[in-house]
Order: C-alpha cells, then structure tokens, then sequence
C-alpha cells in the first residue's frame, strides 16, 4: 500500500508541476512598461507583470457624483407582501395567522461600464481580461416614497498582477489579479500544491487504515465461524 501510495503522490506531483510550469518559469515584470513593451512584440511565452490597470475613458452619470470603472444603478420598489404560518398551542390546537410585511425589492438594473483598460501604457478592451470586478455600495437615492436607486461602483484603477502569454506578437490569456503580486502570486500555487500533496496523504491514510482495519475484522470473524 505505501508504495501504491507514493507511485500515485508522484504522478500527482508531476501533473502539478506540469500544470503550475507556467507561473513558475514565466518571465517577471515589476510595473517596467519597457519590459512590458518589448514581450509584447515577441513570442515571450507566459508572463506575470505587477502593475496598475487604469480605466481609460471612465463612467459618470448625474444620479450620482464622480467617474468609475463601472457603475450599476438598481431600482427597487416598497412592495406589501402577505404570508402565512401555523402555530401550535399547549393542547394541540393549531391556528393559521395571516401576516402583512413590507420589503425592498428588485425591480431593474442598469450598467454603464468603461470600454477600454490601460496596463503599463498598453490598452486592452473591457473583455481582453479576465478581471473579477466586486462592486461597492456608493448611494441610495428615492424617486419617490415607494421607489428607490442603489448605486454600486468599481474605482478607475487597481494595483494587481496581469497574467498572461505573448504570442504572435500579441497579449493573450491575459487574467488581472487585484490586490496581488508575482510573488504572492507563485507562493499561493506552490502552497496550493502542497496542500493537495498533504490533502492527498491524509485520504490515503485513512483509505489504508479501513482496510487494514476492515482486513482484520472479517479474519477475525472468519476464525471465529471456523473454530
């Protein structure tokens, strides 16, 4: 079993590595936009590039104050609500109540969003990078008493790491990583990798140890039925 076990932590170990090659050997850019110039004009192969992305022509609208990556306004309505549920007293007699509440609810939504991005001084389309975008709450305003306007934005800029492989003289694959560095960035694969290796030990562990111990069991039964 130990060495069944440590034949399937190899394979594993050499898929991991095969799968993490691409962090690991790609070339590092630290906010260089020479660097960043000059990849983008061979064929590099994969690379991580820390680094600002920045909106270029960003979003206002006159609801509310300011420009954004994005802005998404929300409408909602003070709607009367009715339900139902049952209570029990002491002697098993049960009462249906009726019971009226009211709630905000979602009625519609509207984005206006950026069409273009810039990352050390090259542009890229909205949908050129894969970029989680988590929205704030900026405001809520009342048309009136029973309809209102959330607004959630995303700022002009982050800080993160661009991920992504020169190819054909051209940026592609290219993943934004907020708030990350090339480094964090390689320490998570390499602890994620880890993890599974140490994840993998321990099923392991276990699987073996129910055999073993489901091994003995039904030998024990057997002398037992035997004797």
């Amino acid at each position: 079993m130990v060495g069944l076990g440590v034949w399937i932590s190899n394979s594993i170990s050499s898929a991991l590595f095969e799968k993490n090659a691409s962090v690991m050997t790609a070339i590092k850019i630290d906010s260089d936009t020479d660097k960043f110039d000059y990849i983008g004009r061979t064929d590099a192969g994969d690379f991580l590039a820390n680094g600002r992305i920045i909106t270029v022509h960003p979003v206002s609208i006159p609801d509310i104050s300011g420009e954004y990556m994005i802005i998404k306004k929300i409408k909602e309505e003070y709607r009367l609500h009715t339900r139902t549920y049952t209570t029990t007293d002491g002697k098993g007699h049960t009462r249906v109540h009726t019971q009226t509440y009211h709630s905000w609810d979602y009625v519609s939504d509207e984005k206006f969003i950026a069409d273009s991005l810039e990352f050390l001084q090259k542009r890229f389309g909205m949908n050129d990078i894969k970029y989680h975008k988590s929205l704030k709450y900026h405001s809520t305003t009342k048309e009136r008493n029973n309809i209102r306007y959330v607004y959630e934005v995303f700022p002009t800029y982050e800080e993160g790491c661009m991920i992504g492989v020169c190819k054909d003289k051209t940026y592609n694959d290219l993943t934004f990583k907020s708030n990350y560095t090339y480094n964090q960035i390689i320490d998570k694969t390499k602890n994620n990798s880890t993890m599974l290796i140490v994840l993998y030990w321990i099923v392991w562990a276990i699987i073996t140890g129910l055999l073993i111990t489901g091994f003995y069991y039904f030998e024990n039964k057997w002398l037992e039925d035997n004797k």
